[in-house]
């Protein structure tokens, strides 16, 4: 069942008892639902609140006996709504910024987490005694607070983004995993408790990274680092012109390449959600009518009219893709920084990949005419051969 756009509150004892549901999606226009709302819904398995601004009120026992076990948080929820005991699923959609203290405490059956673009900040004790298997770290995110994902005895992989400046006492300890990746250049303020096993093996972006973690006075210098494959660049793959009106979605995709970099996860966010949304899987819902939009050059809600789709890899100043979706020819962007691409030096040896991710030699002598990436340590930039 779909709560559609034209709905703002859903009422006391809307749904209780109905016995034929088990997927129910909560519009972005959805404001509350009210207490006992789809209370004794036996067969409700999964919850979808979509993407939103603000916040949605939760009543009293609104999911109360249900069995829910799959939950996709489009936004911020005034509270868990149903038994937290039986959460298996749980996906944080791109617009919600933090991950409250406990949210998610002692969720014991919740082995899958995905976490969408937005958060900057976890909080303490988020994911304290959960099971999840493996959690990645947005390259959003710059805090992780104190007992986080402590306890998580099946948490086997570690994986943590560029931006990540704090991470709080005992926030890993007690998972047992065998992997830690981390592209965060500079060494994350860490006590020594923050990891519970030293044996993992610690991933890092780049050689001169590696020593600068050895070097560390806090935890990291602990363990045994490595360096991972680095992507040299982000292929699109979607759409490249776009028209619709409210409600209308198309699927984006974009893959880094070479095909074996270390962290293949990509993050999609929007640069003006009153027009359109973009889930943690790229799928892009219209929240304006894009030609009503392009038509004039008013703002939207008080918004600015334009919109790109940002993607972005969890490496730091890796290639970054934006989908101006606003524009009739659809450009599609690659950026690269300024601050890598001016830290290539032509006197020492380079790497040359074509824009299929394919390395064909290292020097830009005899190359045909085309666009090329030059890859020196940790520095990318792309050229073009007239």
């Amino acid at each position: 069942m779909v709560i559609p756009e034209t709905v703002t509150a859903i009422p006391d004892y809307a749904f209780y008892g109905c016995n034929r549901l088990n997927t129910v999606t909560v519009s972005g226009s959805v404001t509350s639902i009210g207490k006992y709302a789809f209370s004794g819904c036996s067969l409700l398995r999964n919850l979808i609140f979509e993407d939103g601004l603000g916040k949605l009120d939760i009543g009293y026992e609104a999911f109360y006996e249900d069995r829910i076990t799959s939950i996709y948080l489009g936004r911020f929820l005034s509270s868990i709504p149903c038994n937290k005991y039986r959460i298996q699923e749980v996906i944080v959609g791109n617009l919600i910024e933090e991950i409250p203290a406990s949210y998610f405490e002692s969720c014991f059956a919740l082995k899958s987490l995905k976490l969408g673009s937005g958060i900057k900040t976890i909080k303490e004790n988020a994911f304290h005694r959960c099971n999840i298997k493996e959690v990645v770290i947005p390259p959003s995110v710059e805090t992780i607070g104190e007992f986080a994902f402590s306890e998580g005895f099946y948490l086997d992989t570690i994986i943590i983004g560029p931006n990540v400046k704090t991470i709080g006492q005992s926030a890993f300890d007690r998972c047992r995993a065998s992997s830690v990746y981390i592209t965060a250049q500079t060494p994350p303020v860490a006590p020594d408790n923050t990891f519970d096993d030293f044996n993992d093996k610690l991933y890092l972006q780049g050689q001169n990274t590696v020593e600068a973690y050895k070097n560390a006075t806090s935890c990291w210098n602990r363990f045994s680092s490595y360096v991972m494959i680095e992507p040299t660049e982000m292929k699109y793959e979607g759409e490249i012109k776009f028209d619709g009106k409210i409600g209308d979605t198309f699927q984006l995709k974009a893959t880094l390449l070479p095909q074996n970099v270390t962290l293949p996860q990509l993050f999609w966010r929007s640069t003006n959600p009153r027009i359109a949304t973009v889930d943690v899987n790229g799928k892009v819902t219209l929240h304006a009518d894009l030609s009503e939009v392009r038509s004039t050059a008013a703002a939207v809600d008080g918004a600015s009219n334009s919109c790109k789709i940002i993607v972005e890899s969890l490496y730091a100043n890796g290639p970054v893709l934006e989908i101006d979706i606003l524009n009739e020819s659809a450009d599609v962007e690659q950026v690269i920084s300024d601050e890598i691409t001016s830290e290539i030096d032509y006197n020492f040896p380079i790497e040359v990949y074509n824009l299929n991710g394919y390395r064909i030699g290292n020097t830009l002598e005899n190359l045909a005419p085309g666009i090329y990436i030059i890859r020196q340590g940790n520095f990318v930039k792309k050229i073009a051969i007239k």
